[in-house]
C-alpha cells in the first residue's frame, strides 16, 4: 500500500528500521553474496541476482517490482517505489519528526507519552482543543493515534499526513500545532511541551519532565491521568 491505493510488487525488502543509504549498503552487500538471498521459499543467489535498488541524488529508487518495508520513517519522502509495470508509485508527503526524553521519562519503567492538537480547526472555544474532554489525539500516516510507552528510550520517531490529514476540521497541507505531554509513576512527573509540525522530517518536540517527589508508588500500580 502507497498512501491509499495497493499496486503490485513481487520482491519485499525489509529495512528493519534502517536509514535509506543503511538499507541501500546492506543490498549491496548481499549482491555479492554467493548464497541464496531469499528469505523466502525460492532460491536467489546473491552474484547473479537482478539489481535491487539504486540512488539518485538522495533519493531512493527500487527497480520495477521490488519494495522497501520498514524503513525509517524520516526517509519516506525520498523512496519512489517502482511496481512491476514499472510505474513510479510514492507517499503523499508526510513529515516525520521526533519525540524526545529526559532522563527522569527515560529510567520510569511506567511512564507513557500522547501527542494531541493544540485545536484542530484552529475556532476558539469550539470544544477540541487541548485541556478539554474534546481533545483530539493527532493520528500518523497510518491512521493510528500517536501515543505509546516510552520503554527506556531516549526519543520515538513519528510520521504525520501533512497533505491529507483531516481530523478536527484540520486544514490540509498547513502546519499543525500540537501538544505532547508525558507522565510516570516512579520517577518521571506530568509534563507537556508544545511544538508545530511543519512540512518537514525534522519536527522535533522535547519533554524535560521533573523527577517526582510528591507520590509514592510501592505497589508498582497507578492510574495515569491524561
Amino acid at each position: 500500500q502507497v498512501g491509499t491505493q495497493w499496486y503490485a510488487y513481487n520482491k519485499i525488502i525489509n529495512g528493519n528500521n534502517a536509514t535509506a543509504e543503511q538499507i541501500y549498503e546492506f543490498v549491496q552487500f548481499e549482491l555479492r553474496q554467493t548464497v541464496d538471498i531469499d528469505a523466502g521459499p525460492g532460491t536467489v543467489t546473491g552474484e547473479t541476482a537482478d539489481s535491487l535498488l539504486s540512488f539518485l541524488g538522495d533519493t531512493l529508487v527500487t527497480a520495477p517490482g521490488v519494495f522497501v518495508d520498514g524503513y525509517q520513517q524520516t526517509d519516506i519522502n525520498r523512496i519512489e517505489f517502482y511496481d512491476v509495470s514499472g510505474t513510479k508509485r510514492t507517499f503523499p508527503y508526510v513529515a516525520a519528526g521526533t519525540i524526545l526524553f529526559n532522563d527522569n521519562l527515560i529510567n520510569d519503567p511506567d511512564a507513557q507519552y500522547w501527542m494531541y492538537f493544540t485545536d484542530p480547526d484552529g475556532v476558539p472555544n469550539s470544544g477540541d482543543e487541548f485541556g478539554t474532554a474534546g481533545a483530539i489525539l493527532v493520528n500518523d500516516k497510518n491512521g493510528v493515534p500517536i501515543q505509546g510507552t516510552v520503554g527506556g528510550q531516549a526519543s520515538v520517531t513519528f510520521n504525520f499526513d501533512y497533505d491529507g490529514n483531516t481530523q478536527g476540521g484540520r486544514t490540509p497541507a498547513t502546519d499543525a500545532a500540537v501538544t505532547v505531554v508525558a507522565i510516570g509513576l516512579t520517577t518521571g512527573q506530568y509534563v507537556k511541551a508544545t511544538g508545530t509540525i511543519t512540512r518537514s522530517t525534522l519536527n522535533s518536540v522535547s519533554l524535560v519532565a521533573s523527577l517526582e517527589r510528591n507520590y509514592n508508588n510501592p505497589g508498582g500500580q497507578g492510574v495515569i491521568v491524561q
